[in-house]
């Protein structure tokens, strides 16, 4: 995702999380407090692996694009790669008094760089549209920034270019009506995945479950996110499927946890038939048990500000 702050303010908010050991954006992430300490440990050197990964390859301000989906999906890719991954101890920009354990410069790492400056780079598109005069002027301004990595990134990873324009196109065409509900307005972002994560794969089996494991999280990316957005969409008058299809939280809070448990347990039961080479319980546990963790916030986040009276769709 994008975030409305500016660039300095996201390189200081990065550098603040990386020395709490956060992440930046993105919904889906791992659950801590449940997994191993060694896993964790491979996790955060995959997370700084990409974070250097981003800065070698493009510059020290694209760091701040920095998420937890890509995280998740540079993860996959090591998991689903024969090749050994790498991991020593490296210097923090952000936090240069502590060595940390980082994945090495790889092909996986690079895949990983390419598709994040591509999402974000389209994703501005999304913010130029749905916001004011002010942030249209600086999201333009970012978009002109960022076009000479998104030419490097697009000439690395042209399937990947290829597919986000694709997504692009039929997402606007899925808002441009106004009237779309959840399993419209979310069947692009789901139909993205379902190309992205299957394209990581070498052999065919792989591929057929990545199909499905990709459909069910895109899904429930932007279903989640929707919610998340729900009252400031609202507010603003943006597009919302929750709004159109629902009309108010109370009414959305039940229907949309059932939607997003489906495809959890449907994305659950991909993972299991997954053929990984290391980092199976990673991958789970951010399925099983990262997912679901973060959707209870956002949805108790929509009834809390339900029952504070600030459904401003009713």
């Amino acid at each position: 995702m994008i975030c409305s702050k500016p660039i300095d303010s996201k390189v200081k908010s990065l550098y603040n999380r990386q020395k709490r050991g956060e992440s930046v954006f993105g919904y889906v992430r791992i659950n801590k407090q449940e997994l191993l300490v060694k896993d964790y440990e491979a996790y955060r050197a995959s997370y700084c692996g990409l974070c250097k990964t981003l800065g070698k390859r493009y510059s020290v301000f694209s760091r701040a694009l920095l998420n937890y989906d890509f995280t998740f999906y540079a993860l996959l890719l090591q998991s689903l790669s024969p090749c050994d991954v790498k991991i020593c101890r490296q210097g923090c920009l952000f936090n240069p008094l502590s060595k940390r354990k980082c994945c090495v410069y790889s092909t996986e790492l690079e895949k990983a760089a390419d598709a994040l400056i591509l999402t974000s780079y389209f994703k501005l598109d999304d913010s130029i549209a749905d916001s004011g005069a002010f942030k249209r002027f600086f999201y333009r301004i970012i978009k002109l920034l960022m076009k000479s990595a998104m030419k490097k990134a697009k000439k690395a990873s042209p399937d990947v270019y290829e597919m986000l324009s694709e997504y692009m196109i039929a997402q606007r065409e899925t808002e441009k009506d106004g009237s779309a509900g959840i399993d419209k307005a979310s069947e692009p972002t789901a139909r993205l995945m379902s190309k992205l994560l299957p394209a990581a794969a070498e052999d065919e089996h792989n591929k057929r479950v990545l199909e499905s494991l990709g459909y069910n999280i895109g899904k429930w990316i932007y279903i989640t996110d929707a919610a998340d957005d729900y009252y400031g969409d609202v507010k603003h008058k943006r597009f919302n499927p929750i709004k159109n299809e629902f009309g108010s939280a109370s009414a959305a809070a039940q229907n949309v946890t059932m939607t997003l448990n489906i495809c959890v347990n449907e994305a659950a039961k991909a993972v299991d038939l997954l053929k990984l080479y290391r980092n199976e319980m990673i991958v789970k546990n951010v399925i099983y048990m990262g997912m679901p963790a973060l959707q209870g916030r956002v949805i108790s986040k929509l009834k809390r500000e339900n029952e504070d009276g600030t459904d401003e769709s009713l």
